[in-house]
């Protein structure tokens, strides 16, 4: 269902533990931006890169668990450990 009614304030905050990390590494690019040549062109390109890299390792790591196991057991606190 996923409305707010059923997980309130507690589920966004959860949530929010599961995304805040995929943008700290995004922050740490931008001080590099003066040590760049061109910087307004190559750290636009660098960071759509990275991101583009970081999805297509979590969909081959996603891909090689399906793979292993059935998708109904790795519905754990810790699938990764489940498909090994």
């Amino acid at each position: 269902l996923g409305s707010f009614e059923k997980f309130g304030f507690g589920g966004m905050l959860r949530g929010t533990l599961y995304v805040f990390p995929s943008y700290i590494g995004l922050e740490s690019v931008s001080p590099l931006a003066k040590e760049a040549k061109r910087s307004s062109r190559n750290v636009g390109i660098a960071t759509i890169l990275t991101t583009i890299i970081s999805m297509l390792l979590y969909l081959g790591i996603c891909t090689v668990m399906v793979g292993l196991v059935s998708y109904t057991q790795l519905n754990t606190a810790s699938p990764l450990t489940v498909a090994l």
